[in-house]
């Protein structure tokens, strides 16, 4: 069961490409309408992970304009932007840097960008909250199936020690693919709310750092490293 849990772990909190049955069409809402909480910004790894090298980095979408705004004077010359591109980055990073966490998942020893800066939004049912993260399944679709893709869940159960020590559990009902809307799969959340069943185990994970601004830079934070050559 450990080992099916840090498997969906990696799937959820990296926003998964593989098959998981999981997953819903539909968000708990429809659009982001919950605040983020800053203090999910930074560096995290799970304790029951069995490379203590592997972590998460949880972006802004702020940290990702500067990234943007990075390449495109790097890229000037050879691959230069249209002032209509930069304002409609612009405009998307306004809209989401209330409301969007960006997730990237780093594995091979906290050194390979498996999953990167997928935006996953909060959404709160009743008093608790819970993540709502885009899944898609490539896979399914190469293999000429269909079309798979929606949200996965977590639901955060505790956040303690100055925000540095959170508690979390996936939401693991097969059932939720065939609800037909975000105010379905909300009322289905909150009917199993508190049944122990509705959930995988929880896990844990603790914020090694606060620091967030570079998925490049963060790679020797994370894990007291001589900067990669790249």
């Amino acid at each position: 069961m450990k080992k099916y849990i840090l498997y969906c772990l990696t799937l959820v909190l990296g926003v998964g490409m593989v098959g998981c049955e999981n997953y819903s069409k539909y968000g708990i809402d429809e659009r982001p309408i919950t605040k983020i909480d800053t203090n999910m910004f930074g560096i995290w790894k799970a304790l029951e992970d069995s490379n203590r090298y592997d972590y998460f980095i949880v972006q802004s979408a702020d940290d990702l304009f500067k990234e943007y705004g990075q390449w495109v004077a790097k890229n000037a010359t050879t691959q230069p932007t249209t002032a209509k591109d930069f304002v409609k980055r612009y405009k998307e990073t306004k809209e989401a840097r209330d409301y969007k966490y960006y997730i990237t998942r780093m594995d091979n020893d906290g050194l390979n960008r498996h999953y990167e800066k997928f935006g996953a939004f909060p959404s709160k049912v009743g008093r608790a909250t819970f993540l709502n993260i885009p899944y898609f399944n490539f896979d399914k679709l190469a293999e000429g199936g269909e079309d798979e893709e929606g949200y996965m869940f977590v639901r955060i159960l505790d956040v303690k020690h100055n925000n540095y020590l959170m508690t979390v559990a996936v939401v693991s009902d097969k059932s939720l693919k065939y609800l037909p809307s975000s105010a379905a799969v909300r009322k289905h959340i909150s009917k199993n709310l508190n049944n122990p069943l509705f959930y995988s185990d929880t896990l844990h994970l603790i914020r090694v750092s606060n620091y967030h601004e570079s998925v490049k830079d963060s790679r020797n934070i994370a894990n007291h490293r001589e900067p990669p050559v790249e």
